[in-house]
């Protein structure tokens, strides 16, 4: 399977005065290695030839010997390994495939009785850089801070899954299962910011409905822009929280986003997979 997914943060993306996530509305410029990253992270298994990597950078006129720059710096900071003449995913980008594979499918793991889960920052002492990583596996596991050093979710997915990010909550917080908070139908909207997740999730909607449709292979400008809608379909399928239906909008667009996106989404590689070879 390939399909291509944005590699710039484990975080989230800007948050709202009140925390909440909200979906990314601007496209970010691929670099070298954002081309690399996302081309072998959308690969199973995420291993590739140099030839197809460098022939992916050069969709966005990023010269081979940049790519190979970008390539080397990769190596060196531990995100690929060289086997022979292939490229091999590692560390943090490999451990995101799991959750791109949740997302786009936007299946719960387990089925709600109504309860929330909550964590609570249990040491006082932290210093920046273990912040950031509780931070990094609280986005991992969908969870969102009500209050700064209080995180909590509808308790309807499985950590187990993403057994390092839990580890990490479990080293920084206590746990507290079985919560009812009053109005959780309110308080999702305070959590998350659903109403535009849900515009940004229509918009892109429509632009690969038309954008599927005038997909050709002798159009680099035209796969370069499919690529970077791929991308941004899957950042902000990252952002789902994967509430339970009944705390969702009766609107709410996620399956129509994921269908539609696993139609352009072939068609998009096919196209991709022809230009490599033309």
């Amino acid at each position: 399977m390939l399909t291509f997914s944005p590699v710039d943060t484990d975080l989230p993306d800007a948050r709202t005065s009140t925390g909440r996530r909200r979906p990314p509305t601007k496209d970010r410029a691929f670099t070298a290695r954002s081309v690399i990253a996302s081309t072998l992270l959308g690969t199973t298994p995420p291993t590739l030839p140099a030839k197809t990597l460098l022939r992916s950078c050069a969709l966005f006129s990023i010269s081979a010997a940049t790519a190979r720059t970008a390539l080397a710096r990769m190596v060196a900071s531990g995100e690929i390994e060289p086997r022979g003449d292939r490229y091999t995913l590692l560390g943090h980008l490999r451990q995101r495939q799991l959750r791109q594979t949740e997302s786009r499918r936007g299946e719960v793991t387990s089925v709600w009785d109504g309860t929330w889960i909550l964590h609570v920052v249990s040491r006082d002492s932290r210093d920046a850089a273990e912040r950031a990583r509780l931070r990094a596996a609280m986005y991992r596991l969908r969870i969102s801070e009500m209050y700064p050093g209080s995180w909590i979710r509808p308790d309807n997915l499985r950590g187990d899954n993403h057994l390092e990010a839990s580890n990490k909550v479990r080293e920084q917080c206590l746990s507290f299962r079985g919560a009812q908070p009053d109005a959780p139908e309110r308080l999702v909207h305070v959590l998350w910011d659903l109403r535009d997740w849900a515009r940004e999730a229509n918009g892109l909607t429509d632009a690969m409905k038309v954008t599927g449709a005038t997909l050709r292979l002798d159009d680099q400008v035209g796969l370069a822009d499919a690529f970077a809608l791929n991308a941004r379909v899957l950042r902000l399928l990252q952002a789902d929280p994967l509430l339970p239906p009944v705390l969702l909008p009766a609107d709410w667009p996620g399956s129509s986003l994921r269908a539609t996106f696993e139609s352009f989404d072939e068609a998009f590689i096919a196209a991709w997979r022809a230009w490599l070879r033309s």
